[in-house]
């Protein structure tokens, strides 16, 4: 998470010893493995009142 931006990066381990990184930028939803539904940006940054 950033404090200044609206963007996420997810780290995640792929097959073997690779790691996965993706960004997550402005609306986008964060798929994790640990919710059955993706997380919003939206809502994780609504209290910051930050651009999209």
């Amino acid at each position: 998470m950033h404090c200044d931006r609206r963007q996420a990066t997810l780290w995640r381990r792929g097959d073997g010893e690779e790691w996965i990184v993706r960004d997550f930028v402005g609306a986008a939803e964060i798929p994790l493995r640990l919710t059955t539904a993706p997380i919003p940006l939206d809502e994780l940054y609504a209290p910051l009142d930050l651009e999209r």
